[in-house]
């Protein structure tokens, strides 16, 4: 598995790791976390055709996993198929509603899609189920710039500030919010 340009001993440990997930899989081809795990080096290896035959392989063994299904999406979405992501991120999402994780996912996926307000609405979601001083952010400049929505990215803007107050982010948010504050001109 060593190539031209790749640190020999990070390939060797990466072909270690496939000899692992292929015994584990060979024992039990439904194991979701095996399969997820797998498909996620693969993609780190920069072969998202192979994370996507692992993945396509479990759920045709019938295999009803949402991490599985998040972990599709994202392949579909390195492999620019952003229709397939949405429609596996809106699985992982049926099987599991409360995912901070496939909910964010979802957002970039709708962002990407130019859907600002299903972006919004994911981002939302995800940041109610647990919140960080990133998303936050990211949802703030979508209202801000994407919808033209003041009070919805001062309210953001405030989150994300108060989530983390000594980010280097934070002087930039203080001057947002203190500009947002300012009532639009007519």
């Amino acid at each position: 598995m060593k190539s031209a340009g790749k640190d020999p001993a990070a390939s060797e440990l990466a072909a270690e790791a496939e000899k692992e997930f292929d015994k584990a899989l060979s024992l039990n081809p439904r194991n979701a976390e095996a399969v997820v795990s797998y498909a996620w080096l693969e993609l780190k290896q920069q072969k998202p055709r192979a994370a996507l035959e692992l993945l396509q392989r479990a759920l045709n063994a019938g295999v009803d996993d949402p991490d599985l299904e998040l972990a599709l999406g994202t392949v579909k979405a390195a492999l620019e198929d952003p229709a397939g992501a949405a429609a596996a991120f809106d699985r992982s999402l049926a099987l599991n509603p409360r995912s901070a994780q496939a909910h964010e996912a979802a957002g970039r996926n709708a962002y990407q899609r130019k859907d600002v307000r299903a972006a919004a609405e994911h981002y939302e979601k995800a940041l109610g189920l647990e919140p960080t001083a990133a998303l936050a952010r990211t949802l703030g400049s979508i209202r801000l710039y994407d919808l033209r929505d003041r009070q919805g990215a001062l309210k953001a803007y405030r989150m994300a500030l108060e989530l983390d107050p000594a980010g280097e982010d934070a002087p930039v948010l203080r001057q947002l919010i203190a500009e947002l504050q300012v009532p639009a001109s007519p």
